[in-house]
């Protein structure tokens, strides 16, 4: 699913890792917008998508190398019709992520990517392999 969303894009976007998490069609939308968020906010030259899973959670980090995000916006980053900079759209975005991921019992946060730029970390439920005995 990353790979097809990742084709979107004018900058570049690696894949790394692998991992399947409990999800439907949306988690699509989630990756999408977090991408474009990336692309048209972080003068970011590249993105990084790392899946892993970690026990029982599949986790995907979305890492960019752009301006970062300042702590007071993360804060309200994922608040409805929160925007900033002049390239804001309506706000409704990382809103409609949130929810999404919340609907999945999962969680999504922003760290600081070093030396600069933002991760966005995305915990989900991962799918158990059931292993013959």
């Amino acid at each position: 699913m990353a790979k097809e969303v990742a084709k979107n894009y004018e900058i570049p976007v690696s894949i790394k890792g692998n991992a399947v998490a409990i999800a439907d069609e949306s988690l699509s939308f989630v990756l999408d917008v977090i991408l474009d968020n990336a692309q048209r906010h972080s003068g970011t030259e590249r993105v990084d998508v790392f899946l892993s899973e970690i026990e029982d959670e599949c986790e995907i980090r979305v890492v960019d190398y752009g301006v970062g995000i300042p702590e007071e916006v993360k804060r309200v980053l994922f608040k409805e019709r929160f925007r900033s900079g002049e390239t804001a759209g309506l706000g409704l975005g990382l809103y409609i992520v949130k929810k999404l991921v919340d609907r999945y019992g999962g969680k999504v946060w922003v760290e600081d990517t070093k030396p600069r730029g933002a991760t966005f970390v995305i915990r989900l439920k991962a799918t158990q392999t059931l292993t013959p005995q």
